[in-house]
């Protein structure tokens, strides 16, 4: 049975604002907001030696939001802060429609398990947008699509050349973007030239950076105090938008090598992320992560099924005469199946023995084939080299080349390999 899944709307949250009162509101609880979350990080990271950590998240902090999928604020404490509530509602039991009981209840005994982590980890998991900065501008008259630019935050700074006093004030940031035509920001680079700032970016992705740049300071004595299954939750966070559709592969792909435990970490991390990101109107659409959890659901009731096919073709694979590349097509296949397995086991397994037996090589005599073939030269159907190659083919046991090289004489060819088969 699948998840129901919600449509996509374009309905307002109820006092939804427009963008510059929104900015203004920011504004006007900023200093109360930064200053409640400071004293959070300094309580989740109070080691002198973590004293860069600190400083790092609160650069964080101000890294700007604008566009279709940040909507919570114009600078980045907002998505910290949206984050945090949603990682309260979880521990209360309180989920978005369409996602099923089961997984409510796995995720919550997880996120009540791991409190403190996870808000270590809702300060780490952008840790790297800073140094992957990228913006798009609105298309000019005449042009098909906008100009890129790709940078770290402080080359933000310079190169577009952002005032001092509009880099943290909401209001003047918001007014800043919409004069100069911004259409949105991201943060990851595509790896453009840049010739207007002589350089060049490499290509590179914001989550996946995080995690090696956490591992880079744990390794010169500046300790994240999260477990690697936080660190993988901060490299996978964004995980679900690559859901567009239900996708047990993509599933395999990014959670089959994790525990039970961190496959559930990674999920709260994923879905947080997505309940902090408020599309225009002021809803998150969380339709993408609900197509996860139908991949999960599919594949972990399919996993056992493979499993135990799996052991019976250990248990005969020496003596079932089956072709091993057949076998691997056969189980990559169930493995990346979008549905669930509905067959009856030994039905199933029928059907393994039969699609995956290997093909019996057909026996020539060598001699009688000899005596064919040079019937088919005698009549310059053939070439005395052709002869010997088909020969030569016959005796390798690769008689699948002869086709390739003969062409439309195979015809012929098939029929003297026909009657020199040993019965």
């Amino acid at each position: 049975m699948s998840i129901e899944q919600p449509k996509k709307s374009d309905a307002v949250k109820v006092g939804w604002k427009s963008s510059m009162d929104r900015a203004a509101d920011e504004l006007e609880s900023q200093k109360e907001r930064r200053k409640r979350l400071i004293e959070m990080v300094k309580d989740l990271f109070p080691l002198p030696e973590q004293m860069l950590l600190r400083r790092e998240i609160g650069r964080s902090f101000n890294v700007p939001q604008f566009g279709d999928h940040h909507n919570e604020g114009m600078l980045m404490d907002t998505h910290f802060e949206a984050i945090l509530h949603a990682l309260d509602d979880i521990e209360n039991g309180v989920f978005p429609d369409g996602i099923p009981d089961e997984d409510k209840k796995y995720m919550q005994e997880i996120a009540i398990k791991h409190h403190e982590a996870l808000r270590k980890y809702v300060f780490l998991h952008d840790i790297d947008k800073a140094p992957d900065l990228a913006f798009d501008t609105l298309p000019k008259d005449g042009e098909k699509k906008g100009e890129r630019w790709e940078g770290t935050l402080d080359q933000w700074y310079e190169e577009q050349q952002i005032p001092e006093d509009a880099r943290t004030n909401p209001v003047l940031l918001h007014a800043l973007l919409v004069e100069r035509g911004i259409k949105g920001f991201g943060y990851y680079h595509q790896g453009i030239d840049m010739p207007k700032f002589n350089r060049r970016t490499v290509a590179s992705s914001h989550g996946e950076d995080g995690k090696k740049t956490l591992i880079r300071f744990e390794q010169n004595g500046v300790p994240s105090g999260v477990s690697p299954a936080f660190l993988d939750a901060i490299e996978r966070h964004e995980v679900a938008y690559q859901f567009e559709k239900v996708s047990v592969a993509t599933y395999r792909k990014y959670f089959d090598s994790l525990s039970p435990e961190d496959r559930g970490i990674a999920l709260i991390a994923s879905l947080t992320d997505t309940l902090g990101s408020w599309k225009k109107g002021g809803n998150p659409d969380i339709s993408n992560f609900l197509k996860l959890l139908e991949s999960k659901k599919i594949a972990e009731a399919n996993t056992p099924i493979i499993l135990n096919l799996e052991q019976v073709y250990a248990e005969i694979k020496s003596s079932a005469g089956l072709d091993e590349e057949k076998v691997k097509v056969f189980l990559t296949t169930l493995r990346k199946k979008s549905e669930l397995i509905n067959e009856n086991f030994d039905v199933l397994r029928d059907r393994f023995l039969k699609e995956c037996k290997a093909k019996i090589m057909a026996s020539y005599d060598t001699d009688v084939l000899r005596t064919k073939l040079l019937e088919l030269v005698i009549q310059t159907t053939i070439t005395e080299e052709e002869m010997k190659f088909i020969l030569e083919k016959v005796e390798s046991k690769a008689t699948g080349e002869i086709g390739k090289r003969m062409g439309k004489k195979f015809k012929l060819i098939s029929e003297k390999l026909k009657e020199s088969e040993v019965k």
